[in-house]
């Protein structure tokens, strides 16, 4: 068993929304449920930058396997 928690910085050129934020939780959520991950985001932000944390629990009896398919889908999401 192991706990992967991914950090990010995002930032564009105007200002994000709470729409915006919750969409974008919304599709890294998706992603990582099609892998079968349990994930929690947490997300602050203001103006044009987002700071987002996922974090997810896994069973992946292959630890390294799962890191990379961990993060692979936090960055499809993106």
């Amino acid at each position: 068993m192991a706990a992967f928690s991914l950090s990010v910085q995002l930032r564009s050129g105007s200002p994000i929304t709470a729409d915006d934020v919750t969409d974008l939780v919304e599709a890294v959520l998706e992603e990582l449920d099609t892998l079968g991950y349990l994930a929690s985001v947490s997300t602050t932000g203001t103006g044009a930058l987002v700071s987002m944390t996922v974090t997810v629990d896994t069973d992946d009896a292959d630890d390294l396997a799962g890191l990379r398919d961990f993060t692979a889908a936090v960055v499809a999401a993106l």
